[in-house]
């Protein structure tokens, strides 16, 4: 009896046992279930983290080993078997070219990296943002090197130490930087010029203004003819001077700016050259000079479409600082046709130039001798001009031999070259728009009209024409509109710029009255396109401020013969 109790009391143990230990292994397995889920959970997230963070993540062991890394999702790369170390995986040139990889090269003891990485094992710690390079391969194989930054999260995974490595390109933002940092100094330098630049321009004025007014004002107190004609002659050479450096300073603004603009016409080359050796030849005349202004024979008939001002404009101004250097001697000029451009040069026989300053001529403001006048803006000037027509300038120059300063031109078109002097056709205007000149008055001398709101330049044309002419004077457009009608001028010259109505506007409405009338714009508007536009809109002609009593009165005879 006692064994039978015995062993149902052991039986009945034996099932509480067993049902505990059921119930713990049920109880471990919801566990490890749940720990599992959460693991899974954990590796889902970390795999989206490692998918879409803009770095690469590596994690390595103190051996430098990847044990896991999103280098090759991010860079499209194939993922091989085989112990990869950072330097194999990231295609570091010393771990490519030594025979066991990465750590095995002799310059790898000396590697930023590695160095960073043993101390952050040894000392058990992180660090953040060491900057350096690394060379990115892409699955074409096309390599990218790229600014980083590299940071490193120690600790101890399975009681091992390992570090997560992020690898944060900064490519984009160094450039950033550097545009910045060249901004910056892009900035403080046109400060710079700009200071510089005003300082050059009070001074240069200033001295043609000082000998202009003060030769001026004794003109009054002169006590000879000679000396009158003396200091006039310094006054028009000053007030060319100052002209000059006005138009330096405008065309200086429009560079700066980038608006220098072109106005493209057929040009015939012969003719503007020809144009040119004329108009030095009767300066050097009347300077005086013992330079004798030389053109070569040209070429058979060449015509090309380009800006005839500003090929003029070039051309000028090496004649110009040919004769300034040549104290007597010969200035010769001419151009070749060298298939696809025109080669022009100026060659003169003057002092030279130093060897080691033939790089620095068409820089701002470099003069090569104080004692020539000018403002060292022309040929820089120049050599904006030719560059933004797609050609080239230079010099060659021998010291006390003399210099050859030549420029190209792109030969893009050729054309047939325009008979001399061509007609403009004007459209007719309806007959009820005719007038009569019952008004005109009855004199010997011919009429002008002068549109010009500024009296002082009124008084001006009234010094320089009044012998010869019978004036009248419109405060504005609409005044000249009127005296059009009534006093039927036989010439007008007319200001753009003035109140009420401007010269355009005044220009079109006397064209609805007469087609024949020359309409003059005598303006203070002086580039291409404001002539192209004054002829566009009805103008005869086109003359700028500050105008020249014989070139004026030249025009005027010629326009009224």
């Amino acid at each position: 009896m006692i064994i039978q109790i015995t062993a149902i009391v052991l039986f009945a143990i034996l099932l509480t046992v067993f049902g505990i230990e059921r119930n713990r292994k049920k109880l471990l397995r919801k566990k490890l279930n749940r720990k599992a889920a959460e693991l899974e959970k954990t590796d889902v997230i970390t795999r989206a983290i490692l998918k879409n963070v803009h770095a690469y993540v590596l994690l390595i062991d103190s051996d430098h080993k990847v044990l896991r890394t999103n280098y090759y999702t991010h860079t499209g790369t194939t993922e091989t078997s085989g112990v990869k170390r950072i330097g194999d995986l990231l295609r570091c040139n010393n771990a490519l070219s030594a025979e066991n990889g990465c750590g095995s090269h002799v310059m790898c003891a000396i590697c930023p990296i590695r160095l960073a990485l043993i101390q952050s094992f040894e000392k058990k710690e992180s660090f953040v943002d060491f900057e350096t390079s690394l060379i990115v391969y892409s699955s074409n194989e096309e390599s990218t090197e790229c600014n980083t930054l590299l940071s490193g999260a120690y600790l101890l995974l399975n009681d091992k130490p390992q570090m997560v490595l992020t690898v944060h390109d900064i490519t984009r933002l160094k450039k950033a930087e550097q545009a910045l940092q060249e901004a910056k100094e892009k900035a403080e330098h046109a400060d710079r010029s700009k200071s510089a630049f005003l300082a050059n321009m009070s001074h240069e004025i200033r001295t043609p203004l000082n000998a202009i007014i003060g030769f001026s004002e004794i003109l009054a107190i002169a006590k000879t003819d000679e000396e009158r004609q003396q200091y006039l002659e310094i006054v028009k050479a000053n007030n060319e001077l100052l002209l000059q450096l006005v138009n330096d300073i405008l065309d200086i603004s429009k560079i700066e700016a980038g608006t220098l603009e072109f106005v493209y016409s057929d040009v015939d080359v012969n003719l503007l050259t020809s144009e040119l050796e004329q108009q030095f030849r009767m300066k050097a005349d009347e300077m005086g000079t013992q330079v004798q202004i030389v053109r070569d024979a040209p070429v058979s008939l060449c015509m090309i479409r380009t800006d005839r001002n500003r090929i003029a404009q070039v051309i000028s101004n090496l004649i110009s600082n040919a004769v300034k250097f040549t104290p007597q001697g010969t200035v010769r000029f001419g151009y070749e046709n060298r298939l696809d451009e025109l080669y022009f040069y100026v060659v003169d026989n003057g002092k030279g130039i130093p060897e080691e300053k033939t790089s620095l001529v068409f820089e701002r403001f470099v003069k090569l001798g104080k004692e020539i006048s000018g403002t060292g803006l022309g040929l820089s000037i120049c050599k904006t001009i030719v560059e933004k027509m797609g050609g080239k300038i230079g010099v060659q120059s021998v010291l006390g031999v003399g210099s050859t300063f030549w420029f190209t031109i792109p030969f893009y078109q050729k054309t047939t070259p325009k008979e001399v002097g061509d007609t403009i056709i004007v459209e007719q205007v309806a007959d009820s728009a005719e007038v009569v000149a019952e008004n005109k008055p009855n004199s010997e001398k011919k009429t002008i009209l002068i549109a010009e709101d500024m009296e002082d330049n009124y008084r001006l044309c009234e010094a320089i024409l009044s012998s010869k002419y019978h004036l009248l004077w419109a405060h504005n457009g609409e005044e000249a509109v009127s005296m059009f009608l009534q006093q039927q001028p036989d010439l007008i010259l007319m200001d753009i710029q003035m109140p009420v109505v401007d010269g355009h506007e005044a220009t079109a409405a006397i064209r609805q009255l007469s087609v024949t009338i020359p309409i003059v714009a005598l303006t203070a508007f002086a580039y291409p396109e404001d002539r192209k536009r004054a002829l566009e809109n009805g103008f005869t002609d086109f003359m700028t401020k500050p105008i020249s009593a014989k070139l004026l009165l030249e025009r005027l005879a010629s326009l009224l013969s």
